[in-house]
């Protein structure tokens, strides 16, 4: 097993913005500053002023706010060229004193590593075929239908097909949910 402070050296810090219900942006991290600067392709010297939200961060809270109140957190995939996958996970945090609704909402945002997961394992364990293991592959890469009927050479209702599949016998309902139960 490789030594923990390896492991650890190899970690990055998450992103970490604080917005409130009006989905101002009310505190962000450095790690939350690079992202934001890279999403709207700003430089980094160029950063004079608070980031913009990208629309992404903005439909994962609005989203949040319309779910059943006994949801509390939501998350999401988003792709940035360059940069790659990351996951969003936004959560309510609790409010202070007897508020019943919460005021604030946390969004923290992390790479995606594939390198991590063991796509072979994961397609034994759920009894997946070897052409769902390739469309999972690329679910994992961010591909949308399209990218992945094109890289296969299938139409789109096949991966849809492919993808219905994958979902049921990991026993999920969205693409979404796939990778956060294998990432």
């Amino acid at each position: 097993m490789e030594p923990i402070d390896q492991i650890l050296n190899r970690r990055t810090n998450p992103a970490v913005l604080i917005l409130d219900r009006n989905d101002r942006l009310l505190y962000f991290n450095r790690e939350a500053q690079a992202f934001l600067q890279r999403s709207s392709g700003t430089p980094p010297q160029a950063a004079t002023e608070d980031p913009v939200v990208p629309g992404e961060i903005i439909d994962l809270c609005q989203g949040l706010k319309a779910s059943p109140p006994a949801k509390t957190d939501r998350f999401n995939l988003i792709r940035k060229n360059p940069g790659g996958l990351f996951c969003a996970k936004a959560h309510f945090l609790k409010p202070a004193g007897n508020s019943k609704q919460p005021d604030h909402i946390i969004v923290v945002i992390q790479p995606v590593v594939q390198s991590h997961v063991d796509l072979k394992k994961v397609r034994e364990g759920y009894g997946l075929t070897r052409r769902e293991g390739e469309v999972l592959k690329l679910i994992c890469g961010g591909c949308t239908n399209k990218e992945i009927s094109d890289q296969l050479y299938i139409s789109e209702f096949t991966t849809r097909d492919h993808l219905k599949n994958i979902m049921r016998k990991m026993g999920v309902t969205s693409r979404n949910k796939i990778i956060a139960m294998i990432v």
